[in-house]
């Protein structure tokens, strides 16, 4: 099984807001926890929130925002057992990404096996 986390405007990875991005990763760490102990073997994650599509800042720093938070969550991920997943969203649910050489990309660039 894998848990389906919800992202809103208050759970952005690459929010312009420094205390939302905090917030979005401790989100994905509890959905960690809940994870584990209900035996299940990963969570799906976009970075940014459900139906955003406008960016808030340049995209090289919103990709630099989302490797830094989901390193970070995909790290506790890793002591857990649970895998992260990001998920590609289409264009009118999300702008940063939403083709799989993007989320490919972004898995590179996080370079943790706990993430893919």
């Amino acid at each position: 099984s894998t848990i389906c986390a919800i992202y809103n405007p208050e759970r952005d990875v690459v929010s312009s807001d420094k205390q939302i991005r905090r917030y979005a990763i401790e989100y994905i760490k509890s959905c960690v926890d809940f994870a584990s102990t209900i035996g299940a073997q990963g969570i799906s994650l976009t970075p940014t929130a459900c139906m955003k599509i406008y960016q808030e800042s340049d995209r090289e720093t919103e990709l630099n925002w989302a490797v830094e938070g989901i390193k970070e969550a995909g790290l506790y991920a890793g002591e857990h057992g649970v895998r992260l997943t990001v998920e590609p969203w289409n264009r009118y649910e999300n702008y940063l990404i939403n083709r799989m050489e993007q989320s490919l990309e972004l898995v590179h660039r996080i370079d943790l096996p706990s993430v893919g």
